[in-house]
């Protein structure tokens, strides 16, 4: 749901190249504004790839089965996620090279007051050096609407900046109308980016939105970093869709606990609303783990179309999956008991009928 969000943020992320500014404001006696290094928590591998091939082709035979749903799902949104992460460190690198002149226009502006350049005052070109950049970044092909764009002359809408004199949480404030750079590839959209963040760049909130006639899409991330080192990461995502029901929120958050262990702590949250065939269903899904040097697991529970399940993973100090159990309301086990539940490995496929075998002394059954 996060990719046209993507494309823009691409965008974004390059206004400091090229720049085209008529310089006015004093040097003050405010602090030089710095943007912050870090803006999120890394992902555990084992969320976003699976290093175990077993795995891998349980989760291949089950797509339409509905078996392991909950972790394909995760895995799906946490994929967005990181593609959102690695468009926030192009957006990061470009700022910096900007923040200086906003700095400078908003010098006179008093602390706790709102500084506005307006739309149309500051612009950009591309030039190889981003695409070069760009590539390293994504690692992947670049869409070709951005070559068409090198060595254009493209004007920001609004900027907005306040710095704080006291606030508790954020002493910046930064936001920027993006809509001018939605029109140029022909999406008739709203969209605006969002940036706080605390002097000593301990807590970040980032933020991005964009909004047309068909649907909305919003993505923000909350970053902590404790005096003992520990990390916080809180990422909350939607999807409205204008044209039907379809909806959807997810929110994940993970710790890095800063221990000699490498420890990530887990838990996540996924609610959905879409039409099928004309059926309306709701699905949801929660999470719970933690994974480190030592080994790990990972709990999921869910109901999808209609059918209750749940899922465990268990991990070694590697990061590969040793363990994956599974159980849903119409099969022989109880959801209850993590015991009773069946193997991923012992489900067989056969012409699209799934064939759980023994385990832990239960009937064969078939469904």
């Amino acid at each position: 749901m996060f990719r046209k969000i993507i494309r823009l943020t691409l965008l974004l992320g390059i206004f400091g190249c090229g720049t085209m500014f008529d310089s006015t404001g004093s040097s003050g006696s405010r602090d030089k504004i710095t943007i912050p290094k870090e803006i999120s928590v890394k992902i555990p591998e084992i969320l976003k790839n699976s290093k175990n091939k077993r795995v891998e082709k349980i989760e291949k035979e089950s797509v339409e089965q509905n078996i392991s749903q909950g972790y394909n799902r995760l895995k799906g949104n946490i994929e967005e996620i990181v593609w959102s992460q690695k468009m926030m460190e192009i957006n990061l690198l470009f700022i910096e090279e900007v923040i200086g002149e906003i700095d400078r226009r908003c010098k006179k502006t008093a602390l706790d007051k709102l500084c506005i350049i307006e739309s149309g005052e500051l612009s950009f070109a591309f030039n190889d050096n981003f695409f070069i950049e760009l590539s390293s970044i994504v690692n992947e092909e670049i869409d070709d609407s951005l070559y068409e764009l090198k060595d254009k002359i493209i004007f920001l809408g609004e900027v907005k900046f306040t710095q704080y004199s006291k606030n508790e949480n954020y002493q910046y404030n930064l936001k920027i109308d993006t809509s001018p750079l939605s029109k140029l590839l022909g999406d008739d959209e709203t969209s605006i980016q969002i940036l706080k963040w605390s002097k000593d760049e301990n807590r970040v909130f980032s933020y991005f939105s964009d909004e047309s006639n068909s649907q909305k899409s919003d993505f923000g991330i909350n970053y902590f970093k404790k005096d003992s080192g520990e990390k916080e990461m809180f990422v909350d995502s939607s999807f409205t869709s204008k044209v039907n029901i379809d909806r959807g929120k997810f929110h994940l958050k993970i710790i890095e606990k800063n221990d000699k262990d490498e420890t990530f702590e887990i838990t996540s949250k996924l609610e959905s609303k879409e039409e099928y065939e004309g059926e309306i269903y709701y699905d949801n899904s929660s999470s719970i783990g933690e994974i480190s040097n030592q080994g790990g697991f990972l709990s999921i529970s869910g109901n999808f179309r209609g059918e209750i399940s749940k899922e465990k993973y268990l991990f070694d100090g590697n990061g590969e999956i040793i363990s994956s159990r599974y159980c849903e309301e119409s099969l022989v086990c109880d959801l209850n008991d993590d015991s009773t539940w069946l193997d991923m490995n012992t489900i067989e496929f056969t012409q699209g009928v799934k064939l759980i075998g023994t385990v832990g002394g239960l009937k064969n059954s078939t469904r």
